[in-house]
């Protein structure tokens, strides 16, 4: 099966170079251009994944709030969503995939630094300004697809006081039946998790579900957000499972 992973190692790698190439000519022109979308829905679709949606994702103004099972995710959210990511501040020195975030304008965060938190939090807040869609895994890091591990509140720093215009929409990722093997937890390293989930035959399907968007203003303060998206998250969880286990 590994010839199988290396086959679609090497497709992407061959997207890659000619998106990148054309990334560099469009930046003299724009500092944000559509080839990182375009990266990712590609090698969305050569790694195998079947995305379908649920209700209307917002295009402009938007932080996606989001559950965190897997790097997928990331191809996910940012092939249909168009959205910029945010991520831990470590990722940036990560080889090859590091230099992947950079290039797709990943807003980094440095978590074990608070003294940084105003600097990365005004980050965010000219991406929200600039209009592109921003997701935001306020977990912090993947769990088991299933049950939602606690959500950061101080990620949710950017929205308060409340901007104007910036809408916030939860987004829960359901992997249905897969997820336990989808799923990159328990300190898995990423080579090992890549290499089994790009060995795979079966398509992957992923059901991405829109939930209501809301302002931040509607919500006291960071906590109640942050709780709001959650349960938000989880009731969606739920009600898809129930869906599967009709079907």
């Amino acid at each position: 099966m590994r010839v199988i992973a290396w086959a679609r190692i090497a497709a992407i790698l061959l997207i890659l170079l000619p998106l990148f190439l054309l990334h560099l000519i469009l930046r003299i022109f724009t500092q944000h251009t559509p080839c990182p979308r375009w990266f990712f829905r590609l090698a969305g679709v050569l790694v195998g994944l079947k995305i379908n949606w649920r209700g209307q994702p917002l295009r402009r103004h938007v932080l996606y709030v989001a559950n965190h099972v897997s790097w997928l995710d990331i191809l996910a959210l940012g092939g249909v969503g168009h959205a910029r990511m945010v991520s831990k501040a470590e990722v940036r020195h990560w080889p090859l995939i590091g230099a992947l975030a950079r290039l797709v304008d990943t807003i980094f965060v440095d978590r074990s630094n608070p003294a940084m938190a105003r600097a990365q939090a005004g980050e965010l807040v000219e991406a929200l300004k600039e209009g592109a869609p921003v997701a935001l895994f306020p977990e912090g890091t993947t769990g088991d697809g299933i049950v939602l591990r606690p959500f950061k509140a101080p990620l949710f720093a950017a929205l308060y006081p409340p901007r104007e215009r910036a809408m916030v929409q939860p987004v829960a990722l359901d992997f249905g039946s897969d997820a336990a093997e989808i799923a990159w937890i328990d300190q898995e390293p990423f080579g090992h998790n890549a290499m089994r989930i790009l060995s795979r035959i079966r398509p992957i399907r992923l059901t991405l579900m829109f939930g209501a968007p809301v302002c931040s203003s509607d919500y006291p303060d960071r906590k109640a957000l942050s709780n709001a998206m959650q349960q938000a998250i989880n009731e969606s969880l739920i009600a898809s499972a129930s869906r599967h286990h009709r079907v």
